[in-house]
């Protein structure tokens, strides 16, 4: 059951509405702004604690089934939801005093038995509501994605520049890595202070221009994609006043504070080109840098619409001109590969007509390892929502920072882009070769990943719960299990059940790090205790005729590596990405192994039924097993 609820002029006018009840609640979750960039998990069992600024609610009612709440957009107004006693109001913001609208549509509720479907239809009705925006399987996945790829943030925050970019591309080719894009972040644009001054690279740090750069990359180490970060209104407070791009578009002028996270929140003079200018603006942005070689875009900043906006022109039909233009112009220019960033609110969720990658979370930052705990968690939280209208993106990481392998686990099973900050000479390779294959595709899953249903209404990094996220690859269902509290070591249990959609009743299991080989029926438990920087990978594979093939045990994701597999003339036919130390579970020790039409070097354990194939790193791998 799906239904809207609309709001008068004057609840719009008065920013929130009447108290919307629901019945029967039993616990929640809520995904709210804690700035206007980002959003985080809450969980609960009381409804006057859902936070101010929910962009996303699920709630369980006590009888099993679920409910899901979705604020909207409607002109220039922006809903959002917060808690009261019984039910939810709905805030609203966006119109200027006295433009409000008669009535608006701002809320979209519906119920269900599946918690996962049930968030895909609400989402699916809302696209249709509003015509804005298209739902994540209806748009392509950015070409980038398909490798590994390294940003220069972490590695240089703003002080970077040309030489620095080379010396970080050559020491991957020094160590032999296949690495296939990369994005120059902030740092290089011609910018005073927070304003951007003219749309072009820093003359200074880039004395040779950024096309020479971009060729020298492609041709000499390898680059299959080049992108470049820039800023949604120009720069962090927009365009500089005195400047060439104040000449050639009309500025509007406001106050506000851009860096909430600041401990010392200051206002800043922001300058924005007006709404009915900002296509032009897009055009001359991304033909400038398609010119350069550049192939896809990292656009920072989105959610300060908020503040640019605020009192000085409606919010809602800004942002929207601003996504169209940028999107118009990246679909022409790079063929819509963007990874939006700062963006997680609705006006933003609701515009993605034409990209197909969002942040799913605040900033990767190196450091304590509580810092990647809570990373983890958010991302597999905020994939509930993010999951229905765009590819999440679990953000960068450092492979020789602390939490690199449970953020490289992660990474490998999030479904998203796998790219690393981190500086040159300072790699893990060891940690990098494991996530992509030997030519440098990276081993993805089929799609996003979520939590499992027992981690809904969990919060994992409060409560003393092993998190666990779960994701497909063809045949395979994957568990990805974490620590996420302060305790040193936390238990659990993995069952093929926790992976909703999964078929069969009995299974070879397949667990990284360990290399642990083990058989279980569905609803069998298989008990895990993890410590803070600990992860386990658990590959499920439907044990059919006594053999399953489990795919590179060498490579996080094991399973991915897998093309197809089918049974021909009573042999196992399994087409692999890549060759390398290939796992198949035989019951008993087959009759014969052919690897590429060739008798294969394998070995076989009796004990855990472990079928090892020893396959040359030759690419296409195709094994033929008779058991």
């Amino acid at each position: 059951m799906i239904r809207f609820e609309s709001f008068t002029r004057t609840e719009i006018a008065g920013a929130e509405s009447r108290s919307i009840p629901l019945d029967d609640v039993h616990r929640w979750l809520a995904l709210a702004n804690y700035n206007m960039y980002w959003i985080a998990p809450h969980t609960g069992t009381n409804l006057s604690d859902i936070p101010a600024h929910t962009q996303y609610l699920l709630w369980q009612k006590k009888n099993g089934s679920y409910g899901v709440a979705l604020p909207m957009i409607s002109g220039d107004v922006k809903a959002a939801l917060r808690g009261s006693k019984g039910g939810i109001i709905v805030t609203m913001q966006g119109a200027l005093p006295g433009t409000e609208p008669e009535e608006a549509v701002l809320l979209c509720i519906a119920e269900g038995d599946d918690p996962y479907a049930l968030s895909h239809e609400a989402v699916t009705a809302v696209a249709a509501k509003l015509g804005s925006f298209r739902l994540r399987t209806e748009k392509q996945t950015p070409a980038f994605m398909e490798s590994l790829g390294w940003c220069t943030w972490d590695a240089f925050y703003g002080a970077v520049d040309a030489s620095k970019v080379l010396a970080g591309l050559a020491s991957f080719r020094e160590n032999d890595f296949p690495l296939g894009f990369m994005i120059l972040d902030d740092g290089a644009w011609d910018n005073r202070g927070d304003q951007l001054y003219e749309a072009q690279i820093n003359p200074v740090k880039f004395p040779a221009g950024l096309s020479k750069l971009i060729r020298c990359a492609k041709e000499e180490y390898g680059l299959k994609h080049f992108g470049v970060w820039h800023n949604f209104e120009g720069y962090w407070a927009g365009i500089c006043p005195e400047g060439p791009l104040s000449a050639r578009y009309t500025l509007l002028h406001n106050r506000g504070n851009i860096r909430p996270w600041s401990a010392e929140p200051t206002e800043n003079e922001l300058y924005f080109i007006c709404p009915e200018e900002i296509g032009s603006f897009y055009d001359e942005l991304h033909r400038y840098l398609m010119e350069q070689g550049v192939d896809m875009v990292k656009i920072d900043g989105q959610g300060a619409m908020d503040a640019m906006t605020r009192g000085v022109t409606g919010q809602g039909r800004a942002m929207q001109a601003y996504q169209q233009a940028m999107q118009t112009a990246a679909s022409a220019c790079f063929d819509a590969q963007v990874i939006h960033c700062m963006c997680n609110s609705v006006d933003v969720a609701y515009n993605m007509r034409d990209t197909n990658c969002w942040r799913n979370s605040d900033d990767y930052i190196p450091g304590n390892l509580r810092k990647q705990q809570e990373h983890l968690y958010i991302n597999a939280m905020n994939a509930m929502w993010s999951s229905t209208f765009a590819v999440p993106d679990w953000d960068m990481f450092q492979s020789h920072a602390p939490g690199a392998e449970i953020h490289a686990a992660a990474r490998a099973i999030s479904g998203g882009p796998v790219y690393v900050s981190d500086k040159p000479g300072q790699q893990d390779f060891t940690i990098l070769r494991r996530l992509v294959t030997n030519d440098g595709r990276i081993l993805r899953c089929d799609g996003p990943a979520l939590p499992t249903p027992d981690c809904l209404f969990t919060n994992c990094c409060r409560e003393k719960a092993l998190l666990k996220v779960f994701n497909f690859c063809g045949q395979a269902g994957v568990l990805a299990v974490f620590n996420c509290t302060e305790e040193n070591a936390v238990s659990g249990t993995l069952r093929a059940s926790d992976i909703p959609g999964l078929t069969g009743e009995r299974f070879a299991v397949y667990l990284q790090p360990s290399g642990r080989m083990l058989t279980v029926g569905r609803e069998e438990a298989i008990p895990a205790t993890l410590g803070k920087d600990e992860y386990a990978l658990a590959f499920f594979v439907s044990i059919e005729r006594s053999v399953a093939p489990l795919g590179m045990l060498d490579k996080y994701n094991t399973a991915a590596a897998i093309i197809s597999s089918q049974w021909q003339n009573g042999r196992l036919c399994v087409k692999l990405l890549d060759g390398g130390e290939i796992g198949v579970y035989c019951e008993t020790a087959p009759h014969r192994v052919l690897c590429n039409d060739m008798e294969a070097s394998c070995d076989y354990d009796p004990d855990s039924g472990l079928l090892r194939i020893h396959a040359p790193n030759s690419g296409i791998t195709t094994i033929e097993i008779t058991p």
